[in-house]
This record gives C-alpha cells, sequence and structure tokens, in this order.
C-alpha cells in the first residue's frame, strides 16, 4: 500500500513546478480519519480513513496534487509567518533566540498541521493542483468528484463540517464551485478519454483496507 501510494506521488511530484524539496510520500494507518497533509519540506501523509471513501485512483491523486501545490507555492512558510510573525521565525533562524525555535518547532509539528491555510492559499492549491493532476495524465475531473464526495459524506454524517479534513481544508462548498469551474479550462473531450483507475484502485488499495 506504501508502495503503491508512493508510486502515485512520484507521478505527481515530477510534473510539479517546485523541485528543489524531495517530496516523500508516507501512508498513515488510521481507519477513521478521513484527511491528508503535507509538511513544508515535500513530506505527504495520507491516513487509510481517506483511502477508504477514494473510488479510484484519479480521486486520491487529485488530493496529494492539492497537498503538493501546497508545498510548490510555499503556503506553510506563508501561513507560519501570519501566525507566528515574521520577527520570531527570524529570531529562529539567526539563531537569535533559541525558544523561537522550539515555539516553532511545536507548531508545526501540533498546531501547524492542523491549522488553516488562508482562503487564497486553498484556491491557489487548487488551481494550481488542478493542472498538475492534469499535467500527471489524470482527469482534472476527478478533483470535483473528491470534493462533492467529501460533502456527500459529511452530509449523511449530519453535517456540520465534521470531518477532519474540514478543519484543514476551510469552505468546501465554495471550493467546490470554484473546482467546477476550473475544469472547464480543459477540453472536454480529452478529460473524457482519461483513466480514473478504478480497477487498479480496487485491486492495490480497497481490497487490502
Amino acid at each position: 500500500l506504501q508502495d503503491y501510494v508512493a508510486s502515485i506521488g512520484v507521478r505527481l511530484a515530477r510534473v510539479a513546478p517546485r523541485q528543489d524539496v524531495p517530496y516523500g510520500f508516507k501512508v498513515i494507518d488510521a481507519p477513521d480519519t478521513v484527511n491528508a497533509f503535507a509538511l513544508p519540506g515535500g513530506y505527504m501523509y495520507v491516513y487509510t480513513g481517506l483511502l477508504k471513501i477514494c473510488s479510484n485512483e484519479a480521486e486520491l491523486a487529485a488530493v496529494m496534487a492539492h497537498e503538493i501545490a501546497h508545498v510548490a507555492a510555499k503556503h506553510h512558510g506563508e501561513m507560519m509567518t501570519r501566525q507566528m510573525g515574521m520577527e520570531m521565525i527570524a529570531q529562529a533562524a539567526l539563531g537569535e533566540n533559541p525558544g523561537a525555535v522550539a515555539s516553532l518547532a511545536r507548531q508545526l509539528f501540533t498546531t501547524g498541521v492542523a491549522a488553516r491555510f488562508s482562503r487564497k492559499q486553498e484556491n491557489e492549491a487548487d488551481s494550481l493542483g488542478m493542472d498538475i493532476l492534469y499535467r500527471a495524465g489524470y482527469p482534472p475531473d476527478a478533483m470535483v468528484a473528491f470534493m462533492n464526495k467529501l460533502l456527500d459524506v459529511d452530509k449523511k454524517q449530519g453535517g456540520g463540517g465534521s470531518l477532519p479534513i474540514f478543519a484543514t481544508h476551510p469552505s468546501p462548498q465554495e471550493r467546490s464551485l470554484l473546482l467546477q469551474s476550473l475544469v472547464q479550462q480543459y477540453p472536454a473531450a480529452e478529460r473524457q478519454g482519461r483513466s480514473y483507475g478504478e480497477d487498479r484502485y480496487f485491486e492495490e488499495v480497497l481490497s487490502r483496507l
């Protein structure tokens, strides 16, 4: 399962606009957690709970492309600067304040992972992520399909954004509308001719969970 997810990540990372980070991909065995996140250095973590609700490889690739886009656009640094202030980050970088280093570490590995990106950053990650998905050979419509699936799952659970992924990715309804708009920039005939990888996904993932 790790190898399969990593192979998708490598395929996506190969066409990412940022190539100065060592992208890595790991699966976390947490079947009740529907989420995925990436760290600033390019390492991404996908929970098995998210793998379970994907129907095909393209939907998983859509989530991963979105996270790669956050790394490629350097959104983590922008988010931490906004939350903690440039002065503290500069002190940590220059070694002037050892306490700042510890504080940044806590931010990164606790609240930083769960912190919300801004609406602008989410929109950028959706746009860039869809382009990465497309250039890697996947149907960009898969990103729309997965977002709508999240909304359906949330609705069945009573609504209110109870899924963990909503805590780190705000405004799912607005993002769904944005994605539906973004996908129109790609030729319809080409989009429809691309494989979603349903059979491969069932064999490699769903039959193992």
